[in-house]
């Protein structure tokens, strides 16, 4: 049994053919943008986490690749144990030239020239914060101060020394750089008047002060007509990262326009979009269609409509909604086939205590009853609407008789029977009763469910979907993988 989704499968011919968010139709300007660069470039492509990027990234890449574009990938959150980020980036551009056969090609030895430059100027760095640690160490007494002069001058030396000898190891680099792209454009056949693309993914889930040295790498070291950046963050998330380094007054925006050029904000999936692919990415549609016994064969569609739903009526995050997802799955791959899953209770709950715990545990220990939920719902933009809605019908019908006593059962069926009678006087005082032809015809269709699922008294209790739920709270759900 699978639990985490799989890895995403980007076909070589046709990159978009498993797109399920349709972003397929960005991709062309996109391109048209690149095409033109004849400058140092840098793109952000920024949206929050769990949109999809890191998949829109590499079917872009495929892509880029398949128009005549270099291309190399890296995931810096993956890689921020690396001392030096420098270090990451030459070694994507090695795993761009992975697929060479042969050895010892002039790509190989331009690559190599990189490498031993690209190493010089991370060694020069650290004898000189070695160096710069020690001098804010000192204790400065007076009969230190001798031996700090003497240190500040030989600081002051090495300093100019490094200066003169990292301006010439950068020149050098660079011009390294500028032979390595057009090898590579020689031999894997990209166009030479298009750029290498060089794309970092999850630059703001790095550890702060790693995220913001790979940009001054970037920008120092990178800043050749023949390279462009792509670099794809969550903008919020990448302005805390830059206020934690440089303080909460510090202004981030105007910072982050000192490496980025310009930005593409990807469009947010609709909920039904999103909702849709996350079925699809944690592999659910499976074991729905084996769910072939009477109203089961219906259970994936009912949850993808209830969590549509209330995701949206709540505002859930994307990261929120992926945590649900991974909850549902394992829920329904241990849950046999042939066995009930209770789709409108098992969808609710798992949406309802992601927004709201304190009232789902209410629910639960029946501190609070089917009305505060149903009234809670109702309270957001659309909830009523739901609620008044086919599935928002059998959703109160369900709550209404999963946590319930048997007096309390009988008293609820007898309050719906009063509306559909026009007898209000089972009316509990909190309720507004809707007296209308379609109030009526509600409260007899609720009737009409619970009668139906009277029959399930022995597994239609909330606790069935409680076990389902808590036991996964037994087990320590991690954030997900980088892939988003």
């Amino acid at each position: 049994m699978s639990i985490k989704p799989p890895e995403f499968e980007v076909p070589a011919k046709n990159p978009f053919e498993n797109d399920v968010l349709n972003r397929k139709e960005l991709v062309p300007p996109l391109i048209d943008l690149l095409s033109n660069i004849k400058e140092p470039f840098a793109l952000g492509i920024t949206s929050p986490f769990g949109t999809g990027k890191t998949t829109f990234l590499k079917m872009w890449k495929q892509e880029l690749e398949n128009d005549g574009f270099g291309t190399a990938i890296i995931n810096i959150w993956e890689n921020d144990f690396i001392d030096d980020p420098l270090a990451c980036l030459l070694g994507a551009m090695q795993e761009a030239t992975t697929a060479l056969k042969e050895k010892n090609t002039p790509i190989h030895e331009s690559l190599k020239k990189i490498n031993r430059l690209g190493g010089a100027i991370i060694k020069r760095a650290l004898p000189l914060a070695v160096k710069v640690v020690t001098i804010n160490t000192l204790d400065l007494e007076k009969e230190h101060e001798a031996i700090l002069a003497k240190l500040g001058e030989d600081l002051s030396s090495d300093l100019i020394q490094s200066f003169l000898d990292n301006k010439k190891t950068i020149k050098d680099f660079k011009e390294a750089l500028g032979g390595f792209i057009s090898e590579y454009n020689k031999k894997f056949n990209a166009t030479d008047d298009k750029p290498f693309v060089i794309i970092i993914d999850d630059l703001d889930r790095c550890r702060p002060g790693y995220a913001i040295e790979l940009l001054e790498r970037m920008k120092h070291l990178f800043d050749i007509k023949q390279v462009v950046f792509i670099l794809a963050y969550d903008k919020a998330q990448l302005k805390s990262i830059i206020n934690t380094s440089f303080g909460h007054e510090f202004d981030a925006d105007n910072y982050m326009r000192k490496f980025v050029d310009l930005e593409f904000n990807l469009p947010k999936p609709s909920t039904e979009q999103f909702v849709n692919y996350q079925f699809k990415r944690f592999s659910l549609d499976a074991p729905f269609s084996e769910r072939t016994i009477g109203d089961n064969r219906f259970d994936g569609d009912n949850i993808k409509e209830l969590f549509t739903s209330l995701f949206r009526i709540f505002e859930t995050p994307l990261r929120a909604q992926e945590h649900c997802f991974t909850q549902l799955s394992i829920a329904v791959k241990t849950t046999p086939k042939n066995h009930i899953l209770l789709p409108f209770l098992l969808a609710s709950m798992i949406a309802l205590k992601s927004k709201n715990s304190d009232l789902y545990y209410r629910f639960v220990d029946k501190k609070s009853n089917y009305e505060d939920v149903i009234n809670y719902i109702k309270g957001f933009s659309g909830g009523e609407i739901f609620i008044n809605e086919h599935s928002g019908t059998v959703l109160e019908a369900y709550l209404a008789m999963c946590n319930s006593t048997e007096e309390e059962r009988i008293n609820i069926k007898d309050y719906y029977s009063g509306i559909v009678d026009g007898d209000n006087n089972n009316t509990p005082e909190s309720s507004t009763v809707d007296n209308s032809d379609d109030g009526k015809h509600r409260a007899a269709k609720i009737r009409g469910i619970m009668r139906s699922i009277t029959n399930y008294r022995t597994i239609f209790k909330l606790e069935y979907v409680i076990k389902k739920i808590e036991l996964l709270d037994r087990f320590h759900i991690p954030e997900p993988s980088p892939g988003d």
